[in-house]
């Protein structure tokens, strides 16, 4: 909101200013928000994001954000496409107002997501590949994040796992795991009741919305700590413990 409202207001003057429109300032302070924060009204998601069959939610949970990148990268296409028709006309100054629009729509849906994203992984994961590596993954990785099957396909090659389709694979993974603590020769001692408590609480979250994963994690690692399983020596340690469970960097190859 503290976004959205001034936004839309600064739109909605605009319009007015210009036009003397209401209605016509409405519409296109409406649309300046959805462009620049998404929208969850169903009339605004396709068909397979809307769907309310029981696959389609975890098939489709982060569709909205992708789908808003893919709209605006391929505006970005076009965008350069225009400047390039411009300039090769001899419109050479009509050309080049159109270059800071354009490499602020990289940096705002190209670069940024991607810095965040790299900022936000690196602290749960501690990167051994090399700097050629590590860049050629961003690149395909950022390319690819927009593509439905791509991105999931993309990710695996990337980070050594295998593809998975959506959150489709989560839940069987969840349960699996719990099956697997449970059949420990001691899956209540100190070092699998953690483990045996997160991957329960996250099962439970997944059959009935009510048992995020992440207070799983939080609690495993507060009943590691307990049992001396995991001894956080920094700040860092504690953070990655409770968000993720374990306080150790993953190691990426």
């Amino acid at each position: 909101m503290i976004s959205a409202v001034p936004l839309w207001l600064a739109k909605y003057d605009e319009v007015v200013n210009e036009t003397g429109d209401h209605g016509m300032a409405v519409q296109q302070a409406d649309r300046a928000v959805r462009r620049a924060h998404g929208s969850t009204a169903i009339t605004n998601q396709p068909l397979i994001v809307s769907n309310s069959g029981p696959l389609a939610p975890w098939l489709t949970s982060i569709y909205g954000f992708f789908g808003t990148n893919m709209q605006r990268r391929i505006e970005i296409a076009h965008d350069i496409n225009d400047a390039y028709k411009l300039g090769k006309q001899g419109e050479i100054g009509a050309a080049a107002k159109a270059v800071p629009q354009i490499m602020s729509s990289i940096f705002t849906y190209v670069i940024w997501p991607g810095i965040v994203e790299e900022a936000v992984t690196s602290q749960f994961t501690d990167d051994k590949r090399g700097a050629l590596a590590h860049a050629l993954a961003f690149t395909l990785g950022t390319a690819a994040s927009t593509f439905i099957g791509i991105r999931d396909l993309m990710y695996g090659l990337t980070h050594g796992q295998d593809p998975q389709a959506g959150l489709m694979s989560s839940p069987l993974h969840d349960v699996s795991n719990l099956i697997r603590d449970a059949k420990k020769n001691h899956p209540l001692d100190k070092q699998n009741a953690g483990k045996l408590v997160e991957d329960a609480v996250t099962v439970f979250g997944d059959a009935t919305g009510m048992g995020p994963k992440h207070v799983g994690a939080a609690a495993r690692y507060g009943m590691d700590v307990w049992n001396k399983q995991q001894r956080p020596k920094t700040a860092g340690d504690v953070y990655r413990g409770v968000v993720s469970g374990n306080q150790s960097k993953r190691t990426e190859r």
